[in-house]
């Protein structure tokens, strides 16, 4: 009867187990967290997250605001993907390569202007993640967009795993 009894229970304490344990794990492997830029626009701010699909592979996603001037503005999203490669026990390297889409704005109260023009572009680069600790790295990556509208930039970041 008692042995019925835990043969019953296993099946409901694995699935219980599993999804408590499972969004811990996938946290794990996701890292957040701001960062600065200079691009053939301007300097830019944004932020960065990063999902580890294996040691090797990362998922990243971008959020990048230039400020321009007064009256131009460029925001940009980005999707990538990072294939890495340890160089040492610290640091990794890595090829990037993705899909952005950037959007110029154009606002003069004085003109009466406010429109803008997207595209979307493809991503091609590369970057270096220098570990400070367990939970904190520093990221830096250069990369070029190649499509509607082109930019090249240079970016520098910190990256904090949840």
């Amino acid at each position: 009867m008692i042995k019925n009894i835990l043969a019953s229970l296993a099946f409901p304490v694995a699935v219980a187990t599993t999804v408590v344990l499972a969004p811990a794990a996938i946290a794990s492997n996701i890292s957040v967290g701001p960062s600065v830029g200079i691009s053939n626009y301007s300097l830019s701010v944004g932020g960065t997250g990063v999902f580890q699909v294996t040691p090797k592979i990362d998922v990243a996603g971008t959020l990048d605001y230039s400020p321009i001037d007064k009256v131009f503005s460029v925001l940009s999203v980005s999707a990538h993907g990072h294939y890495n490669f340890q160089v040492g026990q610290k640091t990794k390297v890595y090829p990037l390569a993705g899909l952005s889409y950037h959007r110029l704005s154009v606002k003069s109260d004085y003109l009466g202007l406010n429109m803008g023009v997207g595209g979307v572009g493809l991503d091609i680069g590369g970057g270096l993640n220098y570990d400070l600790n367990k939970k904190l790295s520093i990221l830096t990556e250069v990369k070029a967009s190649i499509g509607t509208i082109r930019s090249a930039n240079l970016k520098v970041g910190a990256l904090f795993k949840l």
